[in-house]
């Protein structure tokens, strides 16, 4: 099976060399452009450990090719975060995936 075969997904690679070509059977594996992730965080903009964050997110969002809705709020108040995720989490096209972070009682 695919798991117990790592080869399965690779078709071809060539090494050693500078760069190294690996190319997979089922290229492109997904059409993932239509993924949706939408993340609510407690975090604000002016805090710079959330736009390492937000940045790794948006980074690794392209990589994947999936859509991204990730936005620091101007400052925290919970009782907006918990609105924001009960509007996202009940939206008629809601996100395919929503990550929230949990910061206190009244978000939970």
């Amino acid at each position: 099976t695919r798991r117990e075969d790592p080869s399965y997904f690779v078709k071809s690679v060539e090494a050693p060399s500078a760069s190294k070509v690996v190319s997979f059977k089922c290229d492109p594996c997904l059409d993932r452009t239509a993924y949706t992730v939408q993340v609510i965080a407690h975090g604000v903009k002016g805090d710079s450990f959330w736009q390492h964050v937000r940045a790794a997110a948006v980074q690794s969002a392209k990589d994947f090719r999936v859509n991204l809705i990730f936005d620091l709020y101007e400052s925290f108040d919970d009782k907006l975060m918990a609105e924001d995720i009960l509007a996202a989490a009940s939206a008629e096209n809601r996100a395919d995936v929503l990550v929230v972070t949990i910061p206190s009682e009244v978000v939970q």
